[in-house]
């Protein structure tokens, strides 16, 4: 067995099958399987959305979605997550997403257009060698997360790698922001940057970071605007105090029909977090609502309570 040690944040380097099998403990012939046909380990269907393209979800079977849950917890303590991140993220939420932003003269909102499905299969691989992944396992860690050269919605492991492969762009946007006095925090394929002094000509900066990372922006999804209009980050008005929009009520519903639909525990692998964290999300948003109308509220409550979180697919 090969094992040795890298000089980064001297963590031990991943070469070997059997080292890496023994660290997700998992049987190195299981790896091998789903590594060599991963298409036979996923489901799939549709989700259709008002005004949007169909999203297709590609939820794993059992089988790789237990080394998925497993291989997630091994890569939580392999990569950083910087404070400006909150998709994904445990103890963070779209709360403290729109909280940076509150009460600032301009704010603008970016979307990335078709995050996971443009988080390539070298992209993952970056993020993998950056862990200590090498050699063999460094091939069959890849094949056990990507699908098609991307990033398939429903595994439990895309949302951390797709937030990982941003790290570059995020560094150049942060540094931009440091620089000009702005706050700059991102949810998943959401991006927020605000100031108190026009901003709107550094836009081009994330674009270009984002473009040399084979990323593009959804223009259709994003906004710039002062105090005189509604500061929408992720459903929730920024200009005053966090007030839910129509948006977030929207999204919310969304997210429980799903999880009510299709159970608690895919749910949980989409959000890239564990079903106590997922719980917790949606019951705070549940209560956030329920301040504005607790009628939505209560009925938002109800369907939280029918959802089976024991269910697998």
């Amino acid at each position: 067995m090969v094992r040795s040690r890298s000089v980064r944040n001297n963590n031990e380097v991943i070469v070997s099958l059997e080292h890496f099998s023994s660290l997700i403990s998992s049987r190195p012939i299981e790896l091998l399987t789903i590594a060599a046909n991963p298409n036979e380990y996923y489901g799939a269907f549709w989700i259709n959305k008002e005004g949007r393209s169909p999203r297709l979800i590609r939820p794993p079977k059992l089988p790789l979605r237990k080394i998925q849950r497993k291989l997630l917890r091994f890569l939580y303590s392999r990569i950083p997550l910087p404070n400006f991140l909150h998709g994904g993220v445990p103890g963070k939420s779209i709360f403290s997403h729109a909280a940076a932003h509150l009460h600032k003269n301009f704010v603008a909102t970016l979307d990335v257009s078709s995050f996971y499905p443009s988080t390539t299969e070298d992209a993952v691989t970056e993020v993998l060698i950056l862990s200590g992944f090498r050699g063999e396992a460094l091939n069959i860690a890849t094949k056990l997360v990507t699908l098609d050269n991307q990033l398939p919605q429903g595994a439990p492991t895309s949302c951390l790698l797709a937030n990982a492969s941003m790290r570059k762009a995020d560094i150049r946007i942060k540094r931009m922001c440091k620089l000009s006095g702005l706050v700059y925090s991102r949810y998943v394929d959401d991006i927020a940057i605000s100031g108190n002094l026009d901003f709107h000509d550094k836009l081009f900066i994330v674009k270009k970071a984002l473009h040399d990372l084979k990323y593009s922006l959804n223009e259709d999804k994003s906004s710039y605007n002062d105090r005189s209009k509604p500061q929408n980050i992720t459903g929730l008005i920024v200009n005053d105090k966090l007030r839910p929009d129509k948006c977030f009520r929207s999204e919310l519903k969304k997210d429980l029909w799903f999880g009510i639909d299709h159970g608690g525990v895919l749910l949980s692998d989409i959000k890239g977090m564990n079903i106590k964290s997922v719980k917790k999300s949606l019951s705070g948003r549940i209560s956030h609502l329920n301040q504005a109308d607790k009628n939505f509220g209560k009925d938002f409550r109800g369907l939280l309570h029918g959802i089976n979180w024991h269910r697998e697919l």
